[in-house]
């Protein structure tokens, strides 16, 4: 989309106007004791902060919704970062091509990689 942009340059463009929030553990369209979350409660809000005000989002904040968890608020971070803590449970949004890697599929009857 971005000629002679590299790959973080170009996600950096393309985050100006479109993000993407995998969101581990979480059920398509309903919640389930499998599933519980997290889920971010404040996307709207996020978005008309971001579209009227120009505060664009560096992650999103999700609840877990069941279980072990319920009420803690986790952050997601916009693909194709991935969360990361260190040792003293500091979190931070990490670049990790393996990560990646897991989303890239191959299939002989498609002529690109499909997502």
């Amino acid at each position: 989309m971005y000629p002679g942009t590299n790959q973080s340059e170009c996600l950096d463009e393309m985050g100006d106007w479109y993000q993407f929030y995998l969101i581990p553990g979480a059920a398509h369209c309903s919640v389930n004791s499998l599933q519980p979350g997290p889920y971010p409660r404040k996307n709207m809000e996020t978005m008309i902060d971001w579209v009227e005000l120009g505060v664009r989002p560096s992650n999103l904040n999700a609840t877990v919704s069941t279980g072990a968890y319920a009420g803690e608020v986790q952050e997601l971070c916009s693909w194709p970062l991935r969360p990361y803590w260190t040792v003293n449970s500091t979190f931070e949004c990490v670049y990790d091509d393996a990560s990646v890697q897991t989303w890239t599929y191959n299939f002989d009857a498609f002529g690109f990689a499909v997502y």
